[in-house]
């Protein structure tokens, strides 16, 4: 007998989620249980939101090079071949080199002898004995990718590889007539490596982050405008004080953070070179928190306070706050908070002294020169009486507001 109630609607078909690529593992092992074992350990388990897909390579010849070729993101070495043994040959350590001078690759060493490895581990090359078990083993991998370091260098890799192929095909390609006639010559490599790095550091660098953070949100940033790291070089490129650098003094619980004013080239001591001075120039700087723009738009947020912080930040401080001249902002990043550089508070430290104060970073370039150019703007400023603006308007024959025509200046 039929049922009279009426059919139910099907489900809406949902969409499976998408499954994202798994992580590269090179396993470089010649003991095929071993082999059988990790490969059989990691089919069903999960490593930072991804399967490992395992690479067994079992002939030690194999293993050099591997790193040129191949994207990894992480590899587990074994070190002696056949069987461990004091006085074996550990060839692994040979492969660890490779790796090491021809690209980067997290390495959890794998062995049963562990003892004079002990050197060998840091942060990312780990050391685990046999006898601890796949747990273990487990473990290390997990804190690997507990840095983040392998899933960074994963969308870096990636994004290198989007930017150099649509570089390629939709600049160099497209451009070549013009670029043909000056492809011969080795300035030509050197024009495509600088505007490619532009490309780099500019281009699709959203989907970059989404690729090595999980649960990231892609910024709408305009196009025209820069991230404040890119006004940042970090860590430092030099030794020696340059222009730009953002030194950090500590003195007991207080803490300030010093910016160099002076030109770079009189503190260059690389290549054997003598230092032209011994005295560098230095402007104190104070937190963006402190000032009375930052304070009123904490206290009461509103259109007016934000763009009184704003023009405070751009530069072009409203003048009942104070000279807009005697101030430059620069950006909070990492470790550097934001500040606001006080030239009006200058300091004459030693060479020595402000190598040993610690750099956080040095302001790019043409940020450092557009800061020393405000500087020396403002230590050059002529002040002179101001000018008598309503004998001059007066002059004109117009009629103030209210007021009756003035009669013609004696």
């Amino acid at each position: 007998m039929g049922s009279n109630q009426p059919a139910q609607p099907a489900a809406p078909a949902t969409k499976p989620p998408t499954e994202l690529p798994p992580w590269n593992a090179l396993l470089i092992e010649d003991n095929p249980d071993t082999v059988r074992q990790i490969e059989e350990f990691f089919q069903n388990r999960n490593v930072s939101g991804r399967r490992m897909a395992i690479s067994p390579i079992t002939n030690w010849d194999d293993a050099f090079g591997l790193i040129r070729g191949r994207k990894a993101d992480v590899a587990i070495l074994d070190i002696y071949r056949g069987q461990a043994a004091t006085g074996g040959e550990r060839v692994g350590e040979r492969v660890l080199d490779d790796f090491q001078n021809s690209g980067f690759v997290p390495v959890v060493i794998h062995t049963n002898l562990p003892e004079g490895l002990e050197g060998r581990r840091s942060e990312f090359v780990r050391l685990v004995a046999k006898t601890d078990g796949l747990g273990k083993l487990a473990a290390e991998i997990d804190a690997l990718f507990a840095t983040h370091v392998p899933q960074i260098n994963r969308a870096i890799l990636n994004h290198l590889d989007r930017a150099l192929c649509d570089y390629m095909w939709n600049f160099v390609t497209k451009q070549w007539a013009q670029l043909k006639d000056v492809a011969d010559r080795p300035e030509f490599l050197r024009v495509l490596l600088s505007r490619l790095a532009y490309f780099f550091q500019r281009t699709d660098v959203e989907r970059a982050l989404a690729e090595a953070f999980d649960n990231y949100k892609p910024l709408s940033l305009d196009p025209e405008k820069v991230h404040p790291v890119e006004m940042y070089v970090m860590p430092p490129l030099s030794q020696d004080p340059v222009l730009g650098d953002v030194r950090k003094r500590t003195t007991g619980d207080t803490v300030d953070y010093l910016v160099v004013l002076w030109p770079t080239c009189d503190m260059v001591s690389s290549g054997g070179r003598k230092p032209k001075v011994d005295r560098v120039l230095c402007a104190r700087t104070k937190l963006l928190s402190s000032c009375p723009e930052s304070q009123e738009h904490a206290g009461n947020a509103s259109k007016k306070t934000r763009e009184l912080l704003a023009r405070l930040m751009a530069n072009n401080r409203d003048k009942n706050f104070g000279s807009a001249e005697s101030v430059h902002f620069l950006p909070a990043f990492l470790s550097i908070p934001d500040l606001v550089v006080e030239f009006r508070e200058l300091e004459v430290l030693g060479l020595d002294d402000v190598k040993k104060l610690d750099c956080l970073a040095t302001v790019a370039s043409p940020y450092a020169e557009q800061m020393s150019f405000r500087f020396d703007s403002y230590r050059g400023r002529v002040g002179v009486p101001d000018l008598d603006l309503d004998f001059v308007i007066g002059k004109l024959g117009l009629v103030p507001p209210g007021g009756a025509k003035p009669s013609a200046a004696k």
